[in-house]
């Protein structure tokens, strides 16, 4: 079973026939959770043999079939689903087809494994064979070649029948048996072809620590006043500049505060705001516990502040959630059009920005699937699947780059650090949420805090090695990829981190970028 966007693919399994023979079906079945219904798809070329105990995976809109068994057979092929255009391939590998006896061993018809993706590489763990195994194999599908993997780390157990999940370049697998012993462990399985935002540190977790004590750490420069609200909530007028200009530019200023600098008044609710205020600095807030009217709210706003990809998640969320009943999806047409007429009105007569024509674009598609899931409901054809596509790589890659952006916006940095003659100006805030030397440093009323000006230079033995911690500070792990980066330098990096406090888990991330740049040549020169 695999899940894409609104519909779940189901293929094999086992059921038992009749006089007590088990049958495997091959049928390939789809259920569609905008309407609640199951289709079984007509396919063509080569299907797969039913089976069962299988895994699946789909990359770039195709569905792969791996291993599985029947009572009389193991599978070891790779089959591969067009999902548009629903026709089976049967891939292979080569190594089959070619009865190559070493590369054949490698994958024998496995059962009980776990599976996960890499680029265009299948990755496959543990499971049965003719033993339980607990080895790692790629298979690459540009070249249908099956090759092994290493396992460096903790030791883990042969196993098989166990529960999996693949996340951000990760397998984690859970439990098990090894023979007729249970299992009741946990192992994350990191794996190392090209590792994305898992990798660009803990800077939402800090950022969502800032956003919840801003009030009390006078960094904050920014109150806003919501409908109904006596007390405001405070933000970080240089992470609304880049993560959201069109909030940034409707600020006032203030006069009458020593701290403040601007205040906006919005007709939203103070919750509502703060969810917003959470995706701005983090990038993700908590709206699957909102009820229906709240969902609405928050898209609103959205909309208006022109968000795009948290437009995008609230429109999917509301299709595939509130959609048990008529009514409900009727209101829900009606709300989303306002909000649609809305939108329109308030930019009557002015060019579309290019964020508010893919919203436009995202609203279109919205009304249009809560439009078909009613007349599929009265027998007048299928839901429509157009609904909002959206990426989650490509809003990480946005977000790293907003935060990037702000490490080199001179105009809104508060704070200096001089060493050796040189000077970097920075933010404040970003410096206290990142390390625990500068949160200290910053909390108290010492003479450098009052000039807002700090002297580094005994405790720094490279400027350049300090510039790229700061950088690391504001966009991660992005940062440590820079080319001319070699290992002695991070090492040098990594001394003056845990100096300087670095928060969470980010010594543990420098130290693994210095270690894929290990080789016996640059070895000696790890001593720090």
């Amino acid at each position: 079973m695999k899940i894409i966007r609104n519909l779940i693919y189901i293929w094999g399994g086992a059921a038992m026939g009749k006089n007590g023979v088990p049958e495997y079906p091959a049928e390939l079945t789809r259920f569609n959770l905008l309407d609640k219904r199951f289709t079984q798809l007509k396919v063509t070329g080569t299907p797969p043999p039913g089976r069962y105990r299988h895994q699946s995976v789909v990359i770039d809109g195709s569905l792969y079939i791996l291993g599985g068994t029947t009572a009389a057979n193991r599978y070891g092929f790779v089959h591969k689903l067009d999902l548009g255009k629903l026709v089976w391939v049967n891939l292979g590998p080569e190594s089959d087809q070619k009865k190559s006896k070493e590369l054949k061993t490698l994958f024998k018809g496995r059962y009980g494994f776990g599976l996960a993706s890499q680029g265009n590489r299948l990755v496959v763990y543990g499971g049965t064979d003719e033993k339980v195994c607990g080895d790692v194999l790629w298979y690459d599908l540009s070249t249908n070649r099956w090759s092994n993997g290493s396992i460096v780390g903790s030791n883990i157990r042969t196993r098989e029948f166990f529960g999996s999940a693949s996340f951000e370049d990760k397998l984690a697998v859970f439990g098990g048996r090894d023979g007729d012993e249970r299992l009741n462990d946990l192992h994350v399985l990191h794996l190392r072809i090209s590792q994305l935002d898992s990798r660009h540190c803990t800077l939402r977790h800090e950022m969502a620590a800032l956003l919840s004590l801003v009030s009390g750490q006078n960094t904050a420069d920014i109150e806003v006043f919501c409908a109904g609200g006596v007390s405001g909530i405070f933000a970080h007028s240089f992470i609304i500049k880049h993560r959201s200009p069109i909030l940034f530019s409707r600020l006032s200023t203030v006069i009458d505060s020593p701290n403040l600098k601007w205040k906006l008044n919005v007709d939203s609710p103070m919750r509502t705001f703060e969810l917003f205020l959470e995706y701005i600095y983090t990038g993700d807030c908590t709206y699957h516990s909102l009820n229906v009217d709240e969902v609405l709210e928050l898209l609103k706003v959205s909309v208006e502040f022109e968000t795009v990809h948290l437009v995008t998640k609230l429109l999917w969320h509301l299709a595939l959630t509130f959609n048990e009943e008529d009514a409900m999806l009727q209101m829900l047409l009606e709300q989303v059009a306002g909000v649609h007429a809305l939108a329109l009105s308030s930019r009557k007569g002015k060019p579309f920005t290019a964020s508010f024509e893919k919203i436009n674009a995202q609203l279109l598609a919205a009304l249009e699937v809560l439009h078909s899931i009613l007349n599929s409901r009265r027998g007048k054809g299928e839901p429509s699947s157009r609904l909002l596509e959206t990426s989650v790589a490509e809003e990480s890659k946005e977000y790293y780059a907003n935060f990037e952006a702000m490490s080199k916006d001179m105009t809104t940095m508060d704070f200096t650090i001089a060493v050796k003659g040189e000077e970097f100006r920075v933010h404040k805030a970003i410096l206290m949420a990142r390390t625990t030397y500068f949160e200290n440093l910053l909390s108290t009323e010492m003479q450098e805090v009052c000039k807002n000006r700090v002297e580094l230079a005994a405790t720094v033995r490279n400027v350049d090695r300090l510039a790229l911690l700061l950088k690391f500070c504001y966009y991660g792990y992005t940062a440590l990829r820079s080319p001319g980066n070699d290992i002695g330098g991070l090492m040098e990096l990594l001394s003056l981190a845990e100096y300087l406090g670095i928060k969470s888990d980010n010594l543990i991330i420098i130290e693994n970028c210095a270690a894929d740049l290990i080789t016996t040549e640059n070895l000696s020169l790890i001593h720090i």
